[in-house]
């Protein structure tokens, strides 16, 4: 069964623009074949690799950064892209670096 997948740009700030979801379906766990697909959809190709995706767990869950391949199962997940280079994209590797150093 195919998963559904809510995917949007982040701004560069790292806000997320609540009206501009885009949703399909996806049949593998790979994060590297959700990562081309996505930036396929967006026309995005060459700059695949210069782009973090990260989760968001409900409208107002933190993003985090996707690292590994999407758990097993069919529940919905919400995808914000930050480019690389951007503040918002900054403010996720302090964020990721805060959690480290605090385990």
């Amino acid at each position: 069964m195919a998963r559904q997948i809510r995917f949007v740009r982040g701004e560069t700030n790292g806000a997320v623009n609540e009206g501009a979801w885009r949703t399909m379906r996806l049949n593998t766990h790979n994060l590297m074949q959700l990562r081309l697909t996505l930036a396929c959809r967006l026309g995005a190709s060459r700059d695949v690799t210069r782009t973090t995706l990260c989760i968001r767990a409900g409208r107002y869950g933190h993003l985090s950064p996707l690292l590994v391949d999407l758990p097993i199962g069919n529940n919905r997940i919400d995808i914000v892209i930050l480019n690389h280079g951007t503040q918002g994209e900054e403010v996720q590797k302090l964020c990721v670096h805060v959690l480290i150093t605090k385990c």
